[in-house]
């Protein structure tokens, strides 16, 4: 399910503590493939609504407006947060070429429209979407995000084997560079400070190409590649190839905070070269990725 509806109910005790359900959606496309939801609100609850949301495409993008709609013409002042962990149009946080649209800004602008209460998100793709939220958001008092270097400490604390590695990779400078203004101190192991590296990548029509391999000392062994996202995973590939053809005794395991794992051929290749794959949030539900992944 990519759209969760939660509501709140106060206890009949004297403490008052609340306690949240799930409200079951009924989502469905009409004959010309426009989309629709319905719900029933119950009695009961308070005004405290929760939705959880991922937006693969802009049929859910449609639904989370119908279903904040639904809750305004049921409630006559409902409180609403969204917890949206990855954000529609991250990656096009910019116009890259002529012609083409600032796909992020007007996304949020859309979403500013729902006057949210709160809004919640996990590892930004890049300090222009949280500008962007930051700066436009004036409708939604409270939104929050967890970091990168959040999640990788919390990796640290609930995964054993992350002690062993002694090196950290990112595949190009500005994930590095995002990484680095988290004020990651304190959050990863001592060794792995001095350990930190980046690939430098060119883009061409059969995709992306590294023009370096990062020359390890003999005692780094064992490395964990970060990024914000995987979607097919060609990129990770092509990582992988140009530390490994200088470096073949380096041991790789991928952490990526988003796993989409669009492409089944493409995530067998993951699972074969990469040591393990981690993954904060997984979208699907395809039973070779859930079992070929570890998640928080």
């Amino acid at each position: 399910m990519t759209l969760k509806l939660h509501c709140q109910f106060n206890s009949i005790d004297l403490t008052q503590r609340t306690y949240r359900k799930e409200i079951p959606l009924k989502l469905w496309k009409f004959p010309g493939n426009e989309v629709g939801v319905k719900f029933e609100v119950p009695a009961k609850c308070n005004d405290d609504f929760l939705i959880e949301a991922f937006m693969p495409t802009s049929d859910e993008i449609q639904q989370l407006f119908q279903i904040v709609d639904i809750l305004r013409n049921s409630k006559k002042h409902p409180r609403i947060a969204l917890n949206i962990p990855y954000l529609p149009y991250a990656r096009q946080d910019r116009v890259c070429n002529p012609g083409e649209s600032f796909a992020l800004k007007l996304f949020i602008q859309q979403l500013d429209s729902l006057s949210l209460q709160e809004i919640n998100v996990v590892d930004l793709h890049s300090q222009v979407s949280r500008e962007c939220l930051s700066d436009m958001h004036i409708s939604a008092p409270i939104w929050s995000e967890i970091t990168q270097v959040e999640l990788i400490n919390h990796g640290f604390e609930i995964f054993n084997d992350w002690s062993n590695f002694d090196g950290l990779l990112f595949p190009d400078s500005g994930a590095k560079a995002k990484f680095e203004a988290q004020k990651f101190e304190g959050c990863v192991p001592d060794k792995l400070k001095y350990n930190i590296n980046y690939m430098t990548k060119t883009r061409s029509e059969s995709g992306v190409v590294y023009t370096d391999e990062p020359k390890y000392r003999d005692q780094i062994k064992n490395i964990l590649v970060v990024d914000d996202i995987c979607d097919g995973g060609r990129t990770f590939l092509a990582l992988h190839n140009a530390v490994t053809v200088n470096n073949p005794d380096v041991k790789l395991s991928l952490f990526v905070t988003h796993g989409i794992f669009s492409h089944k051929e493409q995530f067998r290749e993951l699972t074969e070269r990469f040591e393990k794959v981690y993954t904060y949030k997984y979208y699907g539900n395809d039973p070779e990725v859930i079992s070929g992944i570890t998640t928080f």
